[in-house]
């Protein structure tokens, strides 16, 4: 199934030329986050009860040495894409602790480990996570079918609509960090749906060749008449 976050990045800068040349301001763009999660990943963590769901995975643990979760990174309408193999995890939470609070969390992260030559490492990372002050705008669920919009104020505090992007080489010579790519990302809107099955795909794109040949056909009879 996919998760996907949109909205705009609130803050910033393309060091590595992620997306652009290397130095873009990010601020003001729009973003698109699309996770990928993949139940059927062997030896991953997951838990299920009747408020919430959990699956993560990753080579950072050697029980769960699969990552489940991949995502790709829109932004401005350049991408690129995580696969997730440092970590993964995609989370869904419904749950009430009245009367004293009230509140429901959406989340995935994926994160990839990275190393560029004799002592540069690193790691690029997206994490979305979205609170909200009424559980029932979750399921508990992360396999059932979403679309909500972020309405005012209905997050709990200032951080609870949000997500980050990070992509940090490490100089183990140098003792410091290089080329930082970082966003903050404001979300506006969240949907999980299932991923179309092969046979969908091929009726999906045999719709779209039989419209285009029916267009073609149009514009030769308007030609010819």
């Amino acid at each position: 199934m996919t998760t996907t976050y949109t909205g705009t990045v609130s803050s910033g800068f393309d060091g590595r030329g992620d997306f652009f040349q290397a130095g873009t301001d990010l601020t003001g763009m729009t973003f698109k986050v699309v996770f990928l999660t993949d139940d059927a990943t062997v030896g991953v963590e997951s838990t299920s009860d009747a408020v919430s769901s959990f699956i993560s995975g990753g080579f950072q643990t050697p029980a769960n040495p699969l990552s489940p979760v991949k995502a790709t990174v829109t932004i401005g309408g350049a991408s690129f894409q995580l696969d997730g193999g440092f970590q993964g995890t995609s989370l869904e939470v419904a749950s009430t602790c009245a009367p004293d609070c009230s509140n429901g969390e959406i989340g995935s992260v994926a994160s990839e480990f990275k190393k560029e030559g004799l002592g540069f490492f690193g790691t690029r990372n997206v994490a979305m996570e979205l609170f909200s002050n009424n559980p029932k705008v979750f399921s508990g669920d992360y396999h059932k079918s979403l679309f909500h919009v972020v309405q005012p104020g209905e997050v709990n505090f200032p951080d609870s609509s949000h997500g980050r992007l990070t992509d940090n080489f490490f100089d183990e010579t140098a003792g410091e960090y290089i080329y930082n790519t970082f966003a903050d990302f404001d979300i506006a809107t969240v949907r999980v749906g299932s991923v179309p099955e092969p046979g969908t795909w091929a009726l999906l794109i045999f719709g779209l060749a039989a419209v285009g040949t029916a267009m073609r056909r149009r514009k030769l009879a308007i030609a010819s008449g």
